[in-house]
């Protein structure tokens, strides 16, 4: 897979991985995610996420804690 091609760094989704293995909210609640993120994180960026979340873990791997 093109990385170049794809609209969320991988440290972007790192930073919702973060968020949501730290299991302190629902991640469908994209304000509280965005919050815990500390405005790291956009809703345009969380919404992007949830939509292509297979195709981003297969460009950047599994989450390492």
């Amino acid at each position: 897979m093109n990385t170049a091609t794809l609209a969320i760094t991988k440290e972007t989704f790192n930073q919702y991985r973060r968020v949501q293995y730290g299991g302190r909210t629902n991640m469908f609640d994209v304000t509280a995610v965005i919050r815990l993120s500390h405005n790291k994180l956009t809703k345009a960026d969380c919404m992007d996420i949830m939509k292509n979340y297979g195709t981003y873990t297969e460009a950047y791997g599994e989450y390492e804690r």
